[in-house]
């Protein structure tokens, strides 16, 4: 009878020291708002484009969500997650990324490489006889550019539907058309 005191009271000190380790509570999931930028996306869904010169471009939507590495809190052991989404196109460089904020890991919202949320909505634009609100519209300086780079340099974006428009720097332009 006395082993078995003394075998309960061992692991009454284990779950006591066990509960007073301080617990990881940040929440490392997206939020209703993160997600709200790719929501309009769908795994497998097909976004067609058409460009200035006429030619269709039909893109397959490749989405998932992964959860990553913040940080560690040495102190508690803890370690911090962070989850993200992220939309590829047809395995290009058509990329549109949200991850989530918090103590341990600065979110952010990129559409081919640019923080969305460093632009201020516009209140419309008009695309193919469609007129689609709180657009953003991110441009880069194409001063520096050399003629040998072919790059993306404006991208026009809204949450409800998506990429709309995405020009390349030699004046190639390519417009949603579904």
């Amino acid at each position: 009878m006395n082993v078995v005191k003394w075998l309960g009271c061992v692991i009454g000190v284990f779950v006591f020291l066990g509960g007073c380790k301080q617990k990881c509570e940040d929440d490392p999931n997206l939020t209703a708002d993160e997600l709200s930028w790719v929501n309009c996306y769908n795994d497998g869904q097909k976004v067609t484009f058409i460009s200035d010169t006429g030619s269709i471009d039909t893109l397959k939507v490749i989405k998932y969500i992964s959860t990553d590495l913040a940080g560690r809190d040495e102190q508690t052991g803890c370690d911090h997650l962070f989850q993200y989404c992220q939309i590829e196109l047809n395995f290009t460089p058509l990329i549109i990324s949200v991850s989530h904020s918090g103590k341990w890991h600065q979110g952010n919202v990129n559409v081919l490489g640019n923080q969305i949320l460093k632009y201020t909505p516009q209140n419309s634009i008009t695309l193919n006889n469609v007129t689609y609100y709180n657009v953003y519209v991110m441009a880069i300086d194409t001063s520096n550019i050399s003629s040998s780079e072919k790059g993306v340099w404006k991208i026009v974006y809204t949450k409800k539907d998506g990429l709309l428009e995405y020009d390349y720097w030699h004046g190639l332009k390519w417009v949603k058309i579904n």
